[in-house]
């Protein structure tokens, strides 16, 4: 915290704000982990389908397993959906209300995002993977890949890319 009495208020406010995102993306990770396992089957198996005499069972458990996944199927593409849409849609925002031209970024400032992009990197993915007991490897990078993905290139680059650029135009005279 001592590293932070020297910012401007409009330094704190981006790394605050920056955090924040990485806590919410992470919440919407971990949380879509939860419901992904929590999921039950949506039918019951069924243990005995008779139709004129003949026993349909196994048929009948196929079509519900097939039904079950199918559902489960849609619930982890809508749960990679709408992390996304979240991830793009605050990181876009972020990016052109917080950085502008005008913006002076201090070293501290896009070292504690880049730190805080290491952290949410660890946390998100073996939350995810602990969450799911390590199955679902998949679903796991394809929920966390473009939250981190987003969370450096609209996020931790500008801010480097904008201190080096001041650095560079004080230091000339």
């Amino acid at each position: 915290m001592t590293q932070m009495k020297g910012l401007t208020k409009a330094q704190k406010g981006r790394i605050y704000s920056f955090i924040a995102i990485a806590l919410v993306q992470l919440l919407f990770i971990l949380a879509f982990a939860w419901n992904t396992r929590a999921l039950t089957a949506q039918i019951p198996y069924t243990d005995s389908c008779n139709a004129d005499g003949a026993d349909f069972s196994p048929a009948a458990n196929l079509c519900i397993a097939g039904f079950n996944g199918f559902v489960n199927l849609i619930t982890m593409l809508l749960s990679v959906g709408i992390t996304w849409f979240v991830a793009t849609v605050s990181m876009i925002a972020w990016r052109f209300i917080a950085i502008q031209k005008t913006s002076v970024v201090a070293e501290t400032e896009w070292k504690i995002a880049k730190y805080t992009w290491l952290t949410f990197i660890v946390i998100s993915l073996i939350g995810c993977l602990v969450i799911l007991h390590f199955s679902h490897l998949t679903f796991c990078t394809f929920l966390t890949a473009l939250p981190i993905l987003l969370l450096w290139l609209l996020g931790v680059l500008p801010l480097q890319n904008r201190y080096r650029n001041w650095k560079e135009i004080s230091v000339e005279p």
